[in-house]
């Protein structure tokens, strides 16, 4: 009898279901009628005239805001030269720091009279290296090398009068950063230069081995007095911050010169070099007179900025864009007409945005797969201070195809530009906006820029649905 009431309820509730579910597909059938169906839609495609709307731009020019290095994790180093793009140098800034406060002149308690003596200082950078074969130990070569390694450099490490950061007279943060011409980004220099020290004609291996190569550059800093302007400015015979050790001793900068040979350019991690003084000092304890050798040894981690120097070769040919890492080249597309033109439109017919992308052609035989870029970042450009990153694209295949291109997706970027009407332009760079994740590179690429053509013009299309 049981088993009989519970068939029958479950008959009855299972029949509950379909006529509940059937009343309600009746419902939303009645109530349906104000849903637009796709047959109500018009698809239009719009293609940008790109005609003059394409140019090349030199990174640090005035409405553009020059590259920023200091949260990188390399910075380049070396003098390289480009058919295409030119010469590009590239040298540092650098705030030194210690790893330990404070920093003592010497170790001994109760120490008097201390006197330094035999003081000698060199820089160390270490090299970029890397095993040249996995399975074969200390056989190392350079790591992201561009150009010939057969250049050969002079070095030269100065240190300077102003503070890289945070030491204004009036209390404002002070960032220095290139804008491509070894001007600081704010226009303020770095004071006085003084000299610290050289090294002359450096040249790189294409080989290097523990047992036989010292594996780091080594700068004598012979050429300044740093008993005088360092050990003996110490405070209470130590450096108790930071922030003591900036106001003592301001910074170094590195430049290179090329002396010979076709250049080259490499990224090192400044971060590992060594600013290191050794010294020989004689005190007395309790009246007893000691003698000890002592050694300190700075790193340069705090703050780091590349110096970029680029001699911007001038005019360039119309009908190609030209970009380049280090202080060389964007590619500026100027959407600010379209945006005029369509953005009242955009908002009186409801247009949806479905699809936007900008297709540019490469320069097949300016190519070079050691030499040239192999992935571009597109950003959204309102001002020199307001550039946001829209989406990366790879350069692939570019020796297999006939006309190869790279092609970016900015759907959304178009859509807020359309609606906001403050997005005048589109910028093409060799930067991620993740930039303390990566180098800059002094690799550059050549892209077509001839709306005539009928193969590899540039298309920037718009694909929008609007109600008919």
């Amino acid at each position: 009898m049981t088993l009989l009431i519970n068939k029958n309820f479950k008959t009855m509730a299972l029949f509950g279901v379909v006529v509940f579910f059937m009343s309600c597909t009746n419902d939303i059938a009645d109530s349906a009628g104000g849903v637009i169906d796709n047959d109500s839609f018009k698809r239009v495609s719009l293609n940008l005239d790109l005609d003059g709307k394409i140019t090349t731009k030199n990174v640090g020019e005035e409405h553009l805001k020059p590259l920023r290095t200091d949260l990188l994790t390399k910075h380049l180093l070396g003098d390289y030269k480009n058919a295409e793009f030119g010469t590009v140098n590239s040298g540092f800034v650098a705030q030194i720091t210690s790893t330990n406060y404070p920093v003592k002149r010497t170790n001994a308690l109760g120490a008097t009279d201390v006197v330094s003596s035999d003081v000698k200082a060199f820089l160390e950078i270490p090299l970029p290296l890397a095993l040249k074969v996995s399975n074969v130990p200390d056989e190392y070569g350079l790591t992201d090398v561009l150009g010939d390694i057969e250049t050969t450099f002079s070095f030269r490490v100065s240190t300077f009068t102003t503070y890289l950061e945070r030491f204004n007279v009036d209390g404002a943060v002070r960032a220095y950063f290139s804008d491509g011409t070894n001007n600081s980004g704010f226009k303020q220099n770095l004071g006085t230069i003084t000299e610290l020290g050289t090294l002359s004609d450096y040249q790189f291996k294409d080989l290097y081995t523990q047992k036989e190569d010292r594996l780091s550059i080594q700068i004598p800093l012979d050429k300044y007095d740093f008993k005088t302007n360092f050990l003996d400015k110490f405070s209470g015979e130590s450096i108790a911050s930071s922030e003591e050790l900036k106001t003592l001793f301001k910074g170094i900068k590195f430049d290179i010169t090329k002396v010979s040979g076709q250049g080259l350019m490499t990224s090192f991690d400044v971060s590992d070099s060594k600013l290191k003084i050794s010294y020989k000092n004689t005190y007395k304890v309790e009246g007893k007179e000691i003698t000890e050798n002592k050694e300190l040894s700075f790193g340069l981690g705090d703050v780091v900025y590349n110096n970029f120097s680029h001699d911007h070769m001038g005019e360039m040919n119309a009908n190609k864009a030209y970009i380049q890492g280090a202080g060389g080249y964007v590619t500026h597309v100027d959407i600010s007409e379209f945006i005029t033109e369509n953005s009242t439109k955009f908002k009186d017919e409801n247009w949806l945005i479905n699809q936007a992308s900008l297709k540019i052609y490469v320069d097949k035989d300016r190519f070079n797969k050691d030499t040239s870029l192999t992935k571009l970042y597109i950003y959204s450009y309102k001002n020199k201070d307001e550039i946001s990153f829209i989406s990366e694209a790879k350069v692939n295949n570019v020796t297999n195809k006939d006309y190869p291109f790279v092609k970016f997706f900015i759907t959304t970027a178009m859509k807020d530009a359309l609606e906001r009407q403050d997005i005048t332009a589109l910028l093409i760079r060799s930067e991620s906006s993740i930039i303390k994740l990566n180098t800059t590179t002094a690799k550059g690429i050549v892209l077509e820029n001839d709306t005539t053509s009928e193969t590899k013009a540039p298309e920037l299309e718009v694909i929008y649905s609007k109600i008919k």
